[in-house]
């Protein structure tokens, strides 16, 4: 990896050390309305003693100097989680509203009944706060297969809140101790944070294997 950097960078511009510019991340830049992949990293200026960024377009395999011509922008991934997260709220609060109003707030109702709507309605909002987290912390991998790991795990945490809002209005009113719809939300959401928990290993494995 440090015999890379130095290819990248000019004359007399050394790599600060390993651990600080081997970690480079995929970023996405909008040039004249067409969708540009950048290289970004910092390097340690020997003449002047700082440190400054440094980015090369991908396509032209030009070097661009600061961050202004290569802008890491919100991908789908990202404005998907943050817009299902931002529905599950909404979805959490309206089924509160109906429980409030339409329901009498639970009062009178057996015990049983009363739990599975409660439980329901925190359901929800759990799927809801796992997908605005994902939309605001997480970045599409550079690999292909940590990439489509994330595709994976986002498809089910999307899909698992779906499954939780049916389950809300199908399943509790039935009263019933088995609720299918509702378990196989629970296991989507599960199967969604581990898909991106491996996609997060493959991605630190792929970093630390990569030669110096």
């Amino acid at each position: 990896m440090r015999s890379l950097l130095r290819a990248r960078f000019p004359h007399g511009m050394q790599p600060r050390s390993p651990t600080y510019d081997s970690v480079h991340h995929q970023f996405i830049a909008r040039v004249s309305g067409a969708s540009v992949g950048c290289d970004a990293g910092a390097y340690f200026d020997a003449h002047d003693g700082r440190t400054n960024t440094y980015t090369k377009d991908r396509r032209s395999g030009r070097s661009i100097h600061g961050e202004g011509r290569c802008v890491r922008i919100r991908d789908v991934v990202n404005r998907t989680h943050l817009l299902v997260g931002l529905a599950g709220l909404a979805a959490f609060l309206l089924t509160g509203q109906y429980m409030d109003r339409w329901l009498s707030h639970l009062d009178g109702m057996p015990d049983g009944p009363r739990a599975l709507y409660r439980s329901g309605h925190i359901y929800i909002l759990f799927s809801a706060l796992l997908n605005l987290v994902l939309g605001v912390y997480v970045v599409t991998s550079a690999g292909r297969t940590s990439r489509w790991l994330q595709y994976v795990g986002s498809a089910l945490l999307v899909g698992g809140l779906g499954l939780f809002v049916y389950g809300f209005f199908a399943e509790t009113p039935l009263a019933l101790v088995e609720r299918p719809v509702t378990r196989e939300a629970i296991v989507w959401s599960l199967g969604g944070v581990l898909f991106h928990g491996t996609s997060m290993l493959v991605q630190h494995r792929r970093r630390h294997s990569a030669p110096d």
